[in-house]
Parts: C-alpha cells; sequence; structure tokens
C-alpha cells in the first residue's frame, strides 16, 4: 500500500543506534509499508544492518554515500509513479494508517499529507506532540509526508538534508507552492517518535528558518522567502469535506470557461 522512502546511518551512541533499529524493524513488520527504500550513507552501514536485522525481501538498500536531501528522496519517489510515497524520517515507524485515507490520495493527487508525531512520555505512553500548537501563531511539527508520485517541482527549492530545524516546514511549504492541499490525519495515520536518547547532530545555527544570534542568545531574523501554513490535526470527515468543495470550485471553474468561450 505504501512506499517508505527513507534512510539509515550508524550513530556513535548505542543508545541511539537502537532507536534507528527500532524503527527499521518496525517499519518492516508494519502491514501497511509494502517496500521500504533506504538510503544508506556509507558501506560499513550495510554491513552493520546486514547483522542486526532480518529485512525480509522487503528493503532496498540505496549506497548514497552522502546524507540524502528531500530532493534526492522525490526523486526517487517520482520515479514511482502513481504510487503512495512515505518520505520520512529515520527515527519514525508507522504504527497505524487508515486505508480510507490513502485511497483518498489515490484519487486526489492535489492532496497530501504531512503528519504530527506521536512520543513517549515518562510513563511510556504515546502522546501526540502537541509542543509546537500551543498558540495560534503555530505551524506545528511534521515528521513524515504521505503523497501520490509523481510531483513536479524545482529539486533545487529542496535540496537540503532532514533533521535540522525547518528543514520539514521547507519542504512542506515549497510542495504547497506547486498547488498541493496538505492535511494532518494524526489521529488515523499515526507515527511513532523513537528519540528517549535525545542526541541531536544540529545546533540552533543549523536553523533553517531564522538567523540565529550566538550573542545574544536568541533567534533574530526570519529569513526565509516564503510564510509557512499551519496544518493542524485533521480528521477524515474534513479531509472529505475539502476535497468535496475542491471539486465544486473546479467544476464551476469549467462551467464559467465553456460560458465565457461561447459568448466571446
Amino acid at each position: 500500500m505504501i512506499n517508505l522512502i527513507t534512510s539509515f546511518f550508524v550513530p556513535k551512541e548505542t543508545e541511539r543506534q537502537n532507536e534507528l533499529l527500532t524503527c527499521l524493524k518496525q517499519n518492516i513488520n508494519c502491514k501497511d509499508i509494502t517496500k521500504i527504500y533506504l538510503f544508506i550513507e556509507k558501506k560499513d552501514d550495510i554491513d552493520f544492518l546486514q547483522a542486526n536485522i532480518n529485512p525480509k525481501q522487503k528493503i532496498q538498500l540505496i549506497l548514497w554515500n552522502k546524507q540524502p536531501t528531500y530532493a534526492d528522496y522525490l526523486k526517487l519517489a517520482n520515479q514511482l509513479q502513481g504510487e503512495i510515497c512515505m518520505i520520512s524520517n529515520a527515527d519514525i515507524w508507522l504504527k497505524k494508517c487508515d486505508e480510507e485515507l490513502i485511497n483518498l490520495l489515490h484519487g486526489n493527487p492535489k492532496i497530501a499529507y504531512s503528519l504530527t508525531r506521536y512520543d513517549y512520555d515518562k510513563s511510556n505512553n504515546l502522546k501526540l506532540h502537541t509542543s509546537l500548537w500551543r498558540r495560534e501563531t503555530d505551524v506545528g511539527c511534521f515528521d513524515s509526508f504521505i503523497l501520490k508520485s509523481p510531483i513536479n517541482i524545482n529539486y533545487a527549492l529542496i535540496d537540503h538534508i532532514q533533521n535540522r530545524p525547518g528543514s520539514e516546514h521547507i519542504f512542506k511549504t515549497e510542495l504547497e507552492h506547486t498547488g498541493i492541499k496538505f492535511h494532518n490525519p494524526c489521529y488515523n495515520i499515526i507515527i511513532v517518535h523513537e528519540h528517549l536518547s535525545n542526541v541531536r547532530t544540529y545546533t540552533m545555527k543549523d536553523d533553517l528558518l531564522w538567523d540565529f544570534d550566538a550573542s545574544g542568545g536568541r533567534y533574530g531574523l526570519y529569513k526565509y522567502d516564503k510564510c509557512l501554513v499551519q496544518t493542524p490535526p485533521s480528521h477524515v470527515k474534513s479531509i472529505n469535506n475539502h476535497i468535496k468543495e475542491r471539486k465544486k470550485k473546479e467544476e464551476s471553474r469549467k462551467i464559467f470557461s465553456t460560458v465565457s468561450s461561447l459568448f466571446s
């Protein structure tokens, strides 16, 4: 049903290694994922995987010799024309997927899903990550995208790596500028974030949206050239209503265009 496009690398920290392995094993065992395209940064990482997992012929390894970018992921997705692709961070696994929502993508290529993740709390319960939805001005966080291939875009606009502040927002925004409407059905498509180790490979100066003033210890000027769009959690009913309204508008434009040509 879903082609998962993601990456794998071997962190120095054993705890972080185990988190990434957990995600990969969960995605291998997920019935909703039919194929996993796994970008690998170096040959040693392949040896590590072969020693630690049973891929069950579900994984296609892609030795990339560098950290892949969103452009790399979407180029691969665009080769799988007409199929549903999930572009995701390496520390995310798919726990639940509503088939109705996937079918909606098949029939409506101008919509896509940007998913807010679930995290474990101190009691090991899963909680929706809502820390970036506290104010009306917050745009939320997204760790996975599900879309129907292909999507026509200038790859140079999304040629940046994951796991940097703002990287997912830029990917989402640039796709929105191609005419894609994103929804966030995170109640019905559940993705789980494995990151209790809290190991990070970036600092505040790597932010893609804001310039950070090291001397003042705070963010300063917003530097990205496009505005971000809120995509709060939504239910299947609201997505269906949006699709109906969109089709009505498209039909009205067709009728108006026909009438205009008759009287021109």
